[in-house]
Formats: C-alpha cells, sequence, structure tokens
C-alpha cells in the first residue's frame, strides 16, 4: 500500500492520469456498425447467386461456374469479415464495460487510505519482484515501476 500511495500522492493528477491511460487503452476500442452493412452485402451476394443460378440453368451460361465461383468467393471474404467485425465489436462491449468499472471504482475510492485493498491492489499493481531481501521491485499495469525498500525493525 505504501507503493500505491507515494504513486497517489497526489490525488487529482493521479486519478486524470489513471482515467486516461485507462481510455486511451481499453477505451479505443469502439463497436462499429460494419456489421449491418456486410449483411446488406451478403444478401446482395446471395441474391446474385440465386439469379445466376436461375439464368445459367434456363440459358445453359457459359461462363457459369467462374460466375459462380466469382461470387462464392465474395461470399466467403464477406462471412470472414462479418465474424471479424463482430468479435471486434463484442471486444468493444466489453472494453467499454471494464472502463466503467474501472471509473465507478475510482469515483468510490478514497487514494490515500492506509489499510491494505486487495482489490485496488489486484486492479493497479501487475507484479511484485523480489529484488533482494530488502528490496521489492513493484509494477503498475500502468507501466510505472518502483523500488520499495523494505525496513525491518528487530
Amino acid at each position: 500500500m505504501t507503493a500505491i500511495h507515494s504513486v497517489a500522492e497526489d490525488q487529482g493528477r493521479f486519478v486524470q492520469a489513471f482515467r486516461e491511460n485507462v481510455l486511451q487503452v481499453i477505451g479505443s476500442y469502439e463497436a462499429s456498425e460494419k456489421e449491418t452493412e456486410i449483411l446488406k452485402q451478403i444478401e446482395a451476394c446471395q441474391k446474385k447467386l440465386m439469379e445466376l443460378m436461375k439464368t445459367g440453368i434456363k440459358d445453359g451460361k457459359e461462363d457459369f461456374e467462374q460466375e459462380y465461383d466469382k461470387i462464392m468467393r465474395k461470399l466467403k471474404e464477406l462471412q470472414k469479415a462479418r465474424a471479424q467485425t463482430a468479435k471486434e465489436n463484442r471486444l468493444a462491449k466489453s472494453c467499454q464495460q471494464r472502463t466503467a468499472d474501472l471509473e465507478q471504482y475510482v469515483k468510490k475510492t478514497s487514494w490515500l487510505q492506509r489499510e491494505f485493498d486487495e482489490e485496488l491492489v489486484r486492479r493497479l499493481i501487475r507484479g511484485i519482484k523480489v529484488v533482494n531481501e530488502n528490496k521489492l521491485e513493484i509494477q503498475f499495469h500502468s507501466g510505472i515501476v518502483m523500488v520499495q525498500r523494505m525496513d525491518f525493525e528487530e
């Protein structure tokens, strides 16, 4: 907790920097409307395919196979793009929720509390490395690394 307090001493500046870092990393994902557009394109390709099937069977079109392959390749590309866009939208939604959760936590937390707060530690600290018996290296999720000396009184 001492390490957290030494980093968070200036509460206003720390909280603002923390919020900006979180939004920069997490908030950079935004849900898009691309999936709707891709669905429209898939529908149009399916219609083209149905028309090709009708006219190709009736007329015995010579380039039927080439046209069919072209439409099917386009459909596969669009389906891959739709899957990727859906994945990105789920990630964006998840990131927006995490950002909201962190903002809510930051608002309710007293940064200068002196007792151990496990939730705060887990949210702020990425890892702690023992350098030697008197020294710890603490790495925060934000990238800040600090060394904490351990003083023992006997």
